[in-house]
């Protein structure tokens, strides 16, 4: 980490618009590159043949072989000094400006006066712009100078200083990091059972499908267990290896993006991206990732995060609307996201994932559910049968998964417990800095000594989409085991059809078409029990389901004469 940081103290910085550019004044910049890389090489140094005729037609110079030292070192001279020049002459920009506008106005419809006052608008309110952040200080982008929180007395009013903001936002964040507290895998007996990264003797049992169910489980609880049972392949040896190749970790790296954000330790992306460029600094990192990937330790710089708090909508400060982004450290992100990967490649090869999950997975999207969706309506039309339909929303997705039933989704499809033990406590330990608008809080909130175990993936998790696909297919199956869903059957090739919604990530409609013909109050009853046992299903898993976000449509068909209508809500009370 030392060596990293002090390696970066001593990388070039660019410090760029402080002066206005036109064109003559860049070409004076052009002209003294070619003219100082020609001296440094009739100096006796080292510069390449093409990149200084590259550089020389750059600056316009066609004639340089025959130059002498002295010459070049005057036409630089020259250079600089015209370079001064144009620095001082203020009105060059305006002779640039109209000159654009005036092609602007040759091939649109504004004039060229117009295109001039936009042009002045434009510049005058990025000086201004500049002028502000450098009074008030560095914000950062995107992040939240107010919010509305609930005091002592539990009344809603907004709070503006850091130290209002940072006190605020970090009680939402213990409580929403808790609120799935009392769902039945963090309550007794099965926290007991399975323990709080799911790698107990319990544990094991309910892969195995050896767990004895004990007395006051809860019912959807109890009947989720048998669907987390390993897969056959699985049990039969194919897990997936630990093993860190040097050359993936390499490539891996070498496609990240700088500017993603990371934890606080000052190690950014662009560390460990320029470290790729070099194999033995590359074979180092790699060999640094593999020891917590294959042991399941914890490196303590990785226990350290930063909870980046954004608007989900544009105005919306409260607290409880906000979207947090959790921020790993950069290394540590990279192997969540090894893990991810290798579990989606795993899973998609194993036939793992339920049908009707799309999100996250290679080749589907929202948009193959939308027509999915579609078509299945057009079917009702067509065969005019009645169904229902309930789009439904999980509560905090990606923040409410206990990492016990994560746990046991991941090795269920294949995945060894080291690399899952190392995430999870990761992120059970993680100290948490709270960064708004005002940069990142010396107060910090930590979950090593509650007593019932931090849970959630963290949003910015880059194994947290994976995980949620493999989480909550066995719910998925669970309904489908229970009977519930869209029975269909091809009319040419008699193939039947059976599913249970369309789900999208966390964006879930459920669908019941019986395959008999049943009244529109039966089919009422089966989505109310479907929806039920969806519900327990997923708070089994940490979730719940936003009531507000969640409706539900009920479709049957009058006939009046052999002509066919919809039926309106006051026929099907």
């Amino acid at each position: 980490t030392g060596a990293m940081l002090k390696a970066e103290r001593h990388c070039r910085k660019l410090k760029m618009g402080g002066v206005p550019f036109s064109p003559d004044y860049n070409a004076t910049r052009k002209r003294i590159a070619a003219w100082s890389l020609l001296v440094k090489r009739l100096e006796g140094g080292r510069v390449n043949s093409r990149f200084l005729h590259r550089k020389m037609h750059q600056a316009d110079i066609t004639e340089y072989s025959t130059i002498t030292l002295e010459q070049a070192s005057e036409e630089r001279k020259e250079a600089y000094l015209e370079n001064q020049k144009l620095k001082s002459n203020t009105s060059r920009r305006e002779t640039w400006l109209e000159t654009v506008a005036g092609a602007l106005a040759a091939e649109g419809k504004l004039t060229k006066e117009q295109h001039i006052l936009n042009m002045r608008n434009r510049e005058r309110q990025r000086r201004n712009a500049r002028i502000i952040r450098r009074v008030n200080g560095k914000l950062r982008a995107g992040a939240v100078t107010s919010v509305i929180a609930p005091d002592q007395q539990g009344h809603w009013r907004e709070v503006t200083t850091k130290q209002e903001v940072e006190e605020a936002l970090i009680a939402e964040n213990i409580r929403r990091f808790s609120q799935a507290s009392d769902t039945p895998f963090l309550q007794e007996p099965l926290l007991s059972a399975v323990g709080s990264v799911g790698t107990s003797s319990g544990a094991e049992e309910i892969l195995n499908g050896t767990f004895q169910i004990p007395p006051g489980v809860d019912p959807y609880a109890a009947k989720l267990i048998p669907h987390l049972q390993r897969l056959p392949e699985v049990a039969a040896g194919s897990r997936i290896s630990v093993t860190m190749d040097p050359a993936d970790y390499q490539k891996g790296w070498m496609k990240a993006r700088e500017a993603t954000a990371s934890g606080p330790s000052r190690l950014h992306f662009g560390h460990f991206i320029a470290n790729a460029h070099d194999a033995e600094i590359s074979l180092f990192d790699s060999i640094m990732a593999a020891i917590p990937h294959a042991t399941g330790l914890s490196p303590q710089r990785w226990q350290d995060g930063i909870d980046c708090e954004l608007e989900k909508k544009a105005g919306k400060t409260r607290v409880d609307s906000l979207r947090t982004i959790m921020l790993f450290e950069a290394d540590a992100n990279q192997n969540f996201k090894k893990v991810g990967r290798d579990m989606m490649y795993q899973a998609e090869e194993l036939n793992a994932l339920a049908q009707e999950q799309f999100g996250s997975r290679k080749t589907l999207s929202s948009v193959d559910q939308s027509l999915n969706k579609r078509l299945t309506f057009d079917l009702l039309r067509q065969l005019k049968r009645p169904g229902a339909l309930c789009a439904n929303d999980a509560k905090s997705c990606y923040d409410r998964v206990v990492h016990s039933i994560a746990s046991i989704c991941m090795q269920r499809v294949g995945v060894l417990q080291e690399p899952i033990v190392c995430m999870f406590t990761t992120i059970q330990n993680l100290e948490h800095r709270i960064r708004t608008a005002y940069g990142d809080s010396e107060s910090t909130f930590s979950g090593q000594l509650w007593a019932v175990p931090i849970h959630g993936l963290g949003q910015g998790n880059g194994a947290g989409p994976q995980i949620w696909g493999v989480v909550s297919s066995p719910v998925i199956h669970m309904l489908q085991d229970e009977g519930y869903g869209a029975f269909f059957k091809a009319s040419i090739s008699g193939t039947e059809l059976s599913f249970v919604g369309y789900a999208f990530v966390d964006d879930t409609d459920l669908v019941t078409i019986p395959a008999q013909q049943a009244t529109f109050q039966e089919i009422a009853q089966e989505m109310q029990d479907m929806v039920d046992t969806w519900e327990g299903g997923i708070r089994a898993t940490g979730g719940a389901i936003v009531p507000e976000k969640s409706h539900w449509y009920l479709v049957d068909f009058k006939w009046q004469n052999d002509i066919w209508r919809y039926a309106t809500v006051d026929e099907t009370p």
